[in-house]
């Protein structure tokens, strides 16, 4: 029998951060005693079924100090990684001078000028092994923030979970080994989203207007690899729009149900999907889209006729 006791404060979040927080603590611990060469592997917990909170806003209160805190460490672990980088950098150079001084060395107990530079290149190859252990264990915990951060933020876009977890973004942005990467598409999406249903179903917060969002939610949710597409084919991010009477629609749109009355007549207008894609330079601001029909004829005649 289904309990009805109410959830208690945090459970809603961490049952949805849960496995990828534990991930990241798990790394930096393994940082820790890395050093020492001592690794202690244990598996993974099994994941915490989720139980959606009462409410969006309860869901958002409880995840937010953990999105804040995770936000707050990730330039700390990006620091760290700069840092290790530039020490990698220099212990890569060192072992390249020493190594062929050590060839000469042979099996001699020291150079002419009294230096063991064989004993020095084997120190620095140990040091250069160490760090090359840092750095991987730091792109982990890199990976592992970002992709947690994006989790939190994604299921935070919509109170449906089923719906949260189609409009979620994130899956898109991997790498073959599954590493969140060009995260800097995340928020662009999130404007676009928010955008696109202010322009649709304006402010209105009724139950109608929920609906209404929700609605263009799910439209959106078919146009995810548009948006992807050409944020990495450097063009300008897709828009919604209602055209007027006789006015030409555009080569490359994708129409919003029909038959569902809040969105019908609607369409995002996307990028040539057919355009080649490149490196991640920089993702143009999410654009204002333009006014609706309704609202020009409500700033020019006073209010529209509904």
């Amino acid at each position: 029998m289904a309990s009805n006791a109410p959830i208690p404060k945090g459970f809603g979040c961490l049952t949805t951060a849960l496995p990828v927080v534990t991930a990241v603590i798990c790394v930096s611990v393994g940082i820790a005693i890395g050093a020492g060469g001592t690794w202690i592997f244990k598996p993974a917990p099994p994941p915490i079924a989720f139980t959606p909170p009462s409410s969006l806003a309860a869901l958002s209160r409880e995840c937010e100090p953990l999105v804040a805190e995770l936000e707050r460490e990730l330039p700390e672990v990006m620091g760290e990684l700069e840092v290790v980088e530039a020490q990698l950098a220099l212990k890569q150079q060192e072992v390249a001078a020493v190594a062929p001084k050590a060839g000469d060395q042979g099996e001699e107990p020291s150079a002419e000028d009294g230096r063991n530079y064989v004993l020095e290149l084997a120190a620095a190859e140990k040091q250069l092994a160490e760090l090359r252990v840092q750095r991987r264990l730091l792109e982990r915990q890199r990976a592992a923030t970002l992709d947690q951060i994006a989790r939190v933020r994604e299921r935070l876009l919509v109170p449906d979970e089923e719906l949260a977890n189609a409009l979620a973004i994130s899956d898109l942005l991997r790498d073959d080994r599954g590493v969140l990467v060009d995260v800097a598409v995340l928020p662009a999406w999130f404007g676009f989203v928010r955008e696109s249903q202010d322009t649709v179903c304006g402010t209105d917060r009724t139950r109608a207007g929920l609906d209404c969002r929700a609605a263009v939610q799910r439209e959106l949710s078919r146009v995810k690899a548009d948006f992807v597409h050409c944020v990495r084919a450097g063009q300008p991010l897709p828009t919604v729009r209602h055209p007027a009477e006789d006015e030409a629609v555009p080569t490359f749109v994708r129409w919003m149900d029909p038959e569902d009355h809040a969105v019908a007549g609607w369409y995002t207008q996307v990028c040539d999907p057919a355009l080649p894609e490149g490196a991640l330079r920089g993702i143009p601001e999410v654009p204002k889209p333009p006014p609706r029909v309704s609202d020009v004829v409500e700033d020019e005649a006073g209010p529209a006729v509904q």
